[in-house]
């Protein structure tokens, strides 16, 4: 993604939203053709399997944490030799992959 579009998607939550809603899936579900949006996805399983589900649910209640998950993304390529600092990671990428992260993770407890 380029560094103007990943700009205008932090200042812009919309952006984020849609980007977010407009990912499938890599599977097939119900013998559809399609492959369906990851939420639509996540909908079906929970109807199919309401304890499994639940059971994911609790577990990301126990082990997300928004500043551990913070932590990891903006040191995460702290450790890059100097040799390689042109593929260090801008900012704005960083604060993008925080926010669809926390965003996908709200939708996912949301389902």
């Amino acid at each position: 993604m380029e560094d103007d579009k990943i700009q205008k998607m932090l200042a812009n939550r919309i952006m984020i939203e849609k980007y977010i809603l407009r990912g499938r899936a890599e599977v097939r579900w119900n013998k559809s053709k399609r492959k369906p949006k990851h939420f639509d996805l996540l909908r079906e399983l929970k109807l199919e399997f309401k304890s499994l589900y639940s059971e994911i649910d609790e577990r990301l209640d126990r082990r997300y944490s928004e500043k551990e998950l913070e932590k990891l993304i903006l040191n995460i390529d702290s450790n890059l030799p100097k040799k390689l600092g042109k593929f260090k990671l801008s900012d704005n990428r960083k604060m993008l992959m925080l926010k669809l992260i926390h965003l996908r993770i709200e939708n996912v407890r949301g389902v």
